[in-house]
């Protein structure tokens, strides 16, 4: 049997991957594959075998527990994002951009920054395997002076 731990937040329950089918000591795996981890996450991971003894029931014996963390992906979406447009008609038309990085559980890797796309008013973090999912936020800029953005 394969047990994984989530490092970050224990409370997060991570099925274990059973390689035995039935009895048959034959039918046993030396390998498993564990789904639905996040990506670039730390995990614990260990090992047990597993033998039955009439006389005392279940053996299992764990093998070192192993730290690994999963591959990078994109990230996700940025948690917060804010346009604030320029109120003053007679100043020139301009927008503030704020925004906070997406939760830890979705920055999926190391950022490398941040593209905005400022025509379309969207926002996206990227990590070295690429961007991650786009926000969106509408804004209306008041008729009066010439277009700029800060």
């Amino acid at each position: 049997m394969v047990l994984i731990n989530d490092l970050t937040n224990g409370s997060i329950i991570i099925p274990p991957c059973t390689t035995a089918v039935g009895d048959w000591t034959d039918k046993l795996s030396t390998e498993c594959n564990v789904p639905g981890l996040d990506a670039y996450w730390k995990y614990d991971i260990v090992v047990e075998a597993i033998t039955f003894d009439e006389r005392v029931g279940e053996l299992t014996k764990s093998s070192e527990k192993k730290t690994f963390i999963t591959a990078e992906a994109v990230p996700g979406p940025v948690a917060q994002f804010d346009v604030i447009p320029e109120d003053n008609v007679l100043e020139v038309r301009n927008f503030r951009i704020d925004w906070t990085r997406p939760t830890e559980r979705d920055l999926n890797g190391i950022l490398t920054g941040f593209v905005i796309h400022y025509q379309s008013e969207q926002i996206q973090a990227c990590t070295s395997v690429g961007p991650g999912e786009a926000v969106h936020e509408e804004i209306t800029v008041k008729p009066g002076g010439k277009d700029t953005y800060l």
